[in-house]
């Protein structure tokens, strides 16, 4: 498929997922809170670990070594089981949209709270991931950083539909990785466009503020003025990555339900499979259906 017709059809899945989003709202709590939660988290453990060091006596050595290695595995594993806690409520509740029904908030905590094994367990997994990144990053090595490269890419295959199956399947954390990768090879084109469309549209509406802003301080606004703009700037950007999140679930379980069941959902009906693989665009079947 050419650039042009995947950049339609990532704008098509856009604006399907965010359609959704407008007509159910309510979806929006999960994305919000998976936001927030880590960023309290890291808030408090930031107070807490500072107050610790001034009682203990340890100083610096807190940012060193074995001390800081274990607070990222903390963080990471907190803001993991949080966000996939949230994420899997999501989920679950998009699927009710697509069937049809009404979302409910209590319905997907109960739904997350169900699996709960399944997210801690996820949460070590990924805290692991996380700090075997970091390790690698912060070495001046081209090698290391070659291979965190690699690993980060692979870690997006192996884990791109892993909240859809442990909120719709029984498989076990060792099938979880085998199935989201499966699901992602039966759909990849997909995937791919749907978020590249979304993707697009979140980063043009974040430099679209950023413009805005400079344009705003270019114009010498009093301090107070503009420093309320700037909060006002980030609000919106920050609503618009809990909007951005939200839609990248919800063309998730539609690609999800697609692959399992063969028929893609009404919110992407839209959306030509056999153009995809073909690579034919729309508007030429159109033209030669016309032209007949």
């Amino acid at each position: 498929m050419g650039f042009v017709q995947t950049l339609k059809t990532g704008l098509l899945t856009m604006r399907r997922s965010f359609g959704v989003l407008r007509a159910h709202p309510k979806l929006l709590v999960f994305p919000l809170l998976s936001a927030v939660s880590p960023v309290v988290f890291f808030v408090g453990g930031v107070v807490g670990l500072s107050v610790f060091a001034v009682v203990s006596g340890v100083g610096e050595e807190i940012l060193n070594g074995y001390w800081w290695l274990g607070t990222v595995a903390v963080g990471y594993f907190v803001a993991a089981v949080l966000s996939t806690f949230f994420n899997a409520a999501l989920v679950h509740e998009t699927a009710r949209v697509l069937r049809g029904e009404q979302p409910s908030i209590r319905s997907g905590f109960a739904a997350s709270w169900r699996i709960k094994s399944k997210i801690v367990v996820w949460g070590v997994i990924s805290s692991v991931f996380g700090v075997v990144i970091e390790i690698l990053e912060s070495s001046d090595s081209r090698i290391a950083w070659f291979v965190s490269t690699i690993l980060q890419a692979s870690w997006v295959v192996l884990t791109f539909f892993v909240v859809p199956v442990m909120v719709f399947t029984d498989t076990g954390i060792g099938g979880m990785f085998e199935e989201s990768a499966d699901t992602f090879y039966d759909v990849w084109g997909e995937s791919l466009t749907a978020s590249f469309g979304i993707d697009l549209l979140s980063a043009l509406a974040v430099v679209a503020t950023i413009v805005g802003l400079v344009a705003v301080a270019a114009a010498g606004l009093p301090a107070v003025a503009f420093g309320a703009v700037v909060l006002l700037a980030l609000g919106l950007v920050f609503a618009l990555l809990v909007v951005r999140a939200a839609a990248h679930a919800v063309s998730k379980t539609a690609l999800y339900e697609y692959a399992q069941t063969g028929t893609m959902p009404s919110v992407l009906a839209e959306i030509d499979i056999q153009a995809l693989a073909s690579g034919e665009s729309e508007s030429g079947r159109d033209t030669a259906a016309a032209g007949s």
